[in-house]
């Protein structure tokens, strides 16, 4: 059974054309990974300044092992401009595994 992830990234005002170029740019390689069926990144049609990231891998064993945490503060660093962090959820970006 395919192991969906689900990540919508609520960008700062007019920040969002920005971040979905980002992702476009980064996850290339994450698409070459043994296992990755898809990984699509949309924008919210009532609101780009929303940025949905879906990836879908052959199983959960094939999906990327967790970003190492010097990494993730790097990446974190990256996005801080664009991503609101201040949005209801308490957390961003969300995530939803599948």
């Amino acid at each position: 059974m395919s192991h969906t992830i689900h990540v919508v990234f609520p960008c700062q005002e007019g920040k969002g054309a920005d971040l979905l170029g980002i992702l476009n740019e980064i996850l290339g390689d994450t698409r070459a990974f043994d296992g990755c069926e898809s990984i699509e990144v949309y924008t919210n049609s009532d609101n780009p300044d929303t940025v949905i990231l879906w990836e879908k891998f052959e199983t959960r064993a094939h999906r990327p092992r967790p970003v190492r945490r010097p990494v993730r503060r790097y990446f974190a660093a990256k996005l801080s401009d664009r991503v609101d962090c201040s949005k209801p959820s308490g957390m961003a970006p969300d995530v939803a595994y599948r």
